[in-house]
């Protein structure tokens, strides 16, 4: 097996290298490595968990209406948003941008 074929070893050579202070052509020079190989394997490593985290479900808590919840923080102040199909969504005014965007291609997607 060629050394860029094990891909183990190559995201061992990024960490190595992120760790070493050199640059990339020092570090590739020091350790035999072509740099547009490195280079090539450093942007796909870093572009896979961007994607498998795309793909994600996030889990979703479901309350029938008219039920109250019990909790002993205090009141956080929620976005409610009701669609005529019948359902409804509560986001907390603290959450996170990040997290609410594929919530809210979901409900776009299914509201239809």
């Amino acid at each position: 097996m060629h050394q860029y074929q094990d891909h183990t070893l190559i995201q061992e050579h990024i960490a190595n290298w992120k760790t070493s202070g050199l640059t990339q052509v020092a570090y590739c020079q020091q350790h035999a490595i072509k740099p547009h190989i490195f280079s090539y394997y450093k942007k796909k490593f870093a572009a896979a968990p961007a994607a498998a985290k795309k793909d994600k479900l996030m889990p979703v808590k479901l309350i029938p209406e008219g039920v109250a919840m019990l909790s002993t923080s205090p009141v956080v102040p929620l976005i409610k948003i009701s669609h005529a199909n019948g359902f409804s969504l509560e986001i907390s005014l603290n959450s996170e941008v990040s997290s609410l965007k594929p919530v809210l291609e979901l409900v776009g997607s299914i509201a239809c």
